[in-house]
């Protein structure tokens, strides 16, 4: 028998013939694969050919078996093998996109020919597996997203099956390029002063960048400083007075591109190495009622954008605790009221919006309120309401700071009068002027009036006391005694007692009394009493030691000492 070829594929079509001899030999022949018959043919002039494409893949025995006929006997030929090797394959491999950026998903569809093939097809990058994928229809696909930036050599190998040898794609190019990113740029507070501290906020999208970010101005680097979850800061406090133009530019990674921010312009003032933030009026500077706008002003020779922090301390002491403390941020636009406590903040209230903030002593309301600012000038206008229990005379304290840290310190520049039913018979009705200014060495008349349910010759002592706090030391302390109608000057110490830097009995001719804080002239003082009320009116020069913001006490008690209005403080004056 012969096989025709002796070397085949699975499918390949196979012809076997057998010769019998003697050809005239009649019947049938069987073809066996090993003792598997795969088919029969008749012998024509002696000879049966069979085509078979259905043998395995490997190594087969084949025979050709002769049944004979009634002449012939039956025999066997020896057997032939037959090798069936597997079919050759093809596998190619296309990627999309063939260009991407790090985090981008790219599908990998790996085609094997025949599309009869079955089994599975590995996807590398170089050497390194990125994944495997089953055959369907001959394809086979997977979706990555975890190349790195750079050039990578893809392929696809088939790992063949019983039938299909396994292949093995040519290679693809992927281009994994750097992510386009953006950085934008924060800097505050923005406007800032000379000296003070701008801090740089640098934010670079998008995913998880590493890496550093460069600031600069104009073109001189400032600093440098590495992302943080996407986030660099850097702080510095060089920049000079004028305006500057701020970049931050990100250096990239592996996987990221570099990129610049937009640039920030960014203000500074002249600080405060040459100026000093003041508080300048209350208005009204004087005043009663359980209510009013407050309209305070303040200055700063940098701009009134050099301001930071003003604040408004109403109470009858310098003392935050149990008083209406107010401060409000330029920067943030934004008041807050102190708590009782004299140090919690409240939360902040938007002036000229519908809330409110309160504490024992006072509420103020965004309606009516308002802040503005125009050349050196801000103003804060304030609409206040004072509590039953806050009643009494109170002292209107301004202090202002500027964004780099300097503070004018408190000033004494109003005076005001919530209602309130007096404790005793004896009560502080007025102060003229109850504002004041004026050039150290200029004589000014002050005029208090008292009442007394008692009538006005029930006075005993009436006090008068200027300086920034209730103190009598370094002070202009005088006491009008009322029995001898005489002006007790209080010495540089202070003690109410004595000793007196001098005395006059008022109505008279001119004469002078004097410590080292003011003087006080005969002429042009007068005490005069009518009905109720007690009339004290006094000229005094304050002297150039004495310069600066100061309030005006008001006391009065009876000659029994039985009733007496303690401290009312009445009024400001500045002593320039």
């Amino acid at each position: 028998m012969k096989a025709a070829p002796t070397s085949s594929t699975p499918g390949q079509n196979v012809t076997l013939t057998a010769t019998v001899s003697p050809s005239t030999a009649g019947g049938t022949v069987t073809f066996l694969d090993g003792a598997t018959s795969i088919g029969t043919a008749s012998l024509n002039a002696g000879t049966a050919n069979f085509s078979v494409s259905n043998l395995s893949t490997g190594g087969h025995s084949l025979t050709a078996s002769y049944g004979g006929d009634t002449n012939d006997a039956p025999s066997t030929s020896p057997a032939v093998t037959e090798t069936v090797g597997q079919s050759l394959t093809t596998t190619s491999l296309k990627a999309v996109a063939a260009s991407s950026s790090p985090g981008q998903s790219v599908m990998l569809t790996a085609t094997v020919s025949p599309s009869t093939a079955t089994g599975t097809v590995t996807f590398l990058d170089g050497s390194t597996t990125l994944g495997s994928a089953g055959l369907t229809a001959g394809t086979a696909s997977i979706s990555i997203s975890t190349l790195s930036t750079g050039n990578h050599s893809l392929t696809a190998s088939y790992g063949g099956d019983a039938n299909d040898a396994p292949s093995v794609s040519p290679s693809v190019a992927e281009s994994v390029g750097l992510l386009t990113t953006t950085t934008t740029l924060t800097a505050a507070p923005n406007p800032s002063a000379a000296g003070q501290k701008v801090t740089l906020t640098a934010t670079v999208s998008p995913g998880n960048p590493t890496g550093t970010v460069s600031f600069f101005d104009g073109a001189n680097l400032l600093g440098s400083s590495s992302l943080a979850a996407a986030v660099a800061t850097f702080s510095t406090s060089t920049l000079s007075a004028g305006s500057h133009s701020l970049t931050a530019t990100y250096s990239g990674d592996a996987n990221n591109a570099t990129s610049t921010s937009a640039a920030v312009t960014e203000s500074v003032t002249g600080g405060t190495g040459s100026t000093t933030p003041n508080p300048v009026s209350v208005s009204p500077a004087s005043g009663s009622g359980s209510s009013q706008v407050m309209v305070f002003t303040f200055n700063d020779s940098s701009g009134w954008q050099d301001l930071g922090v003003v604040n408004v301390l109403i109470n009858n002491v310098l003392d935050g605790r149990n008083a209406c403390y107010l401060a409000y941020s330029r920067s943030a636009g934004v008041l807050y009221l102190v708590a009782d406590d004299g140090g919690t903040l409240s939360t902040g209230l938007v002036l000229g919006g519908a809330g409110s903030v309160s504490n024992s002593q006072c509420i103020v309301t965004g309606s009516a309120s308002a802040a503005a600012g125009s050349g050196n000038t801000l103003t804060v206008a304030l609409n206040i309401i004072f509590t039953a229990g806050f009643g009494g005379n109170k002292v209107m304290y301004l202090a202002a700071g500027n964004v780099a840290g300097g503070n004018s310190g408190w000033q004494a520049l109003g005076v005001w009068q919530a209602p309130f039913t007096p404790a005793g018979t004896i009560a502080v009705v007025s102060l003229t002027q109850a504002r004041s200014a004026a050039a150290s060495g200029t004589a000014q008349t002050f005029t208090a009036a008292l009442t007394d349910s008692q009538g006005a010759g029930d006075f005993g002592v009436v006090n008068l006391l200027v300086n920034n706090f209730i103190d009598g030391r370094q002070a202009c302390y005088l006491a009008y005694v009322a029995s001898t109608n005489s002006l007790l000057l209080v010495d540089d110490g202070g003690d109410a007692g004595g000793p007196f830097a001098g005395g006059v009995v008022l109505n008279g001719v001119a004469a002078t009394i004097q410590n080292s804080q003011c003087s006080v002239n005969r002429v042009g003082s007068s005490a005069a009493k009518s009905g109720n009320t007690l009339t004290l009116m006094l000229n005094i020069t304050f002297k150039s030691p004495f310069a600066g913001n100061r309030i005006v006490w008001v006391a009065g008690r009876d000659a029994a000492g039985g009733n007496n209005t303690g401290w009312q403080s009445m009024g400001t004056t500045t002593v320039e």
